[in-house]
């Protein structure tokens, strides 16, 4: 089936979710992940980003813990690189 209204085809688990109804970021990282990411995988996510700050004691006011932690959740959500340049150039 198609997703339905406020339904979208979530990017990292192929499955139809719920769609987001706040940009976590307010940037283009942000947009795509309103655009391609379920509220479910979003919260998942969360979940997952807090056992990372703990575990990694990451600093996010620090920009290398900070690019640790894009990085993971690049990787967890499957944002492409693109995105988080274009945040950048902004």
């Amino acid at each position: 089936r198609e997703p339905g209204p406020g339904e979208l085809r979530c990017a990292r688990t192929k499955k139809i979710g719920q769609a987001m109804t706040m940009d976590p970021f307010g940037d283009a990282v942000g947009a795509w992940i309103m655009e391609n990411i379920s509220k479910e995988s979003w919260e998942d996510w969360m979940e997952m980003s807090i056992k990372l700050i703990n575990e990694l004691r990451l600093d996010l006011g620090d920009g290398s813990a900070q690019k640790v932690y894009d990085d993971h959740m690049r990787d967890f959500l499957g944002i492409p690189v693109t995105v988080f340049e274009l945040r950048d150039a902004e």
